[in-house]
């Protein structure tokens, strides 16, 4: 099952070549929402993290840790889109949760979920000022 997500993955990404994840050297962690994990090769996974602890983002990875291994391992196996602002880590969503580019909302059983990527009011705000190339 791992393999088809990583091909899946692979497919829809914009990862350089020969930095694909691979059922090997995948990681991966979640947001402070446990709304969404994000997956990529560990040695890109770690930085990004440290990346996002430092910056306007840092209350939702606060206290994010890093799972060695895929996102399906937890409960996250629906490839949902590559991360804007880190763009070498993938988003994953729990199963039956489909993200739509369209309107940039995640659905479950039909129905948009609310802040799917936020549960802080002040990151989110942050997020919607410094991630413009995304409409809400």
């Amino acid at each position: 099952m791992f393999t088809g997500q990583v091909r899946a993955a692979s497919r829809e990404s914009k990862l350089s070549s020969g930095n694909e994840v691979t059922p090997g050297n995948a990681s991966s962690f979640v947001t402070k929402c446990d709304s969404f994990f994000l997956q990529g090769a560990h040695k890109f996974v770690e930085p990004s993290l440290s990346l996002a602890k430092q910056f306007s983002v840092d209350t939702e990875y606060i206290d994010s840790e890093i799972h060695d291994g895929p996102c399906s391992d937890l409960g996250f196996p629906s490839y949902g889109l590559v991360e804007p602002c880190y763009t070498r880590l993938t988003i994953w969503f729990r199963d039956g949760q489909l993200y739509n580019e369209s309107d940039n909302a995640v659905y479950s059983n039909g129905h948009a979920l609310p802040g799917w990527g936020h549960c802080d009011d002040a990151a989110d705000r942050l997020f919607d000022s410094t991630h413009t190339q995304l409409r809400r």
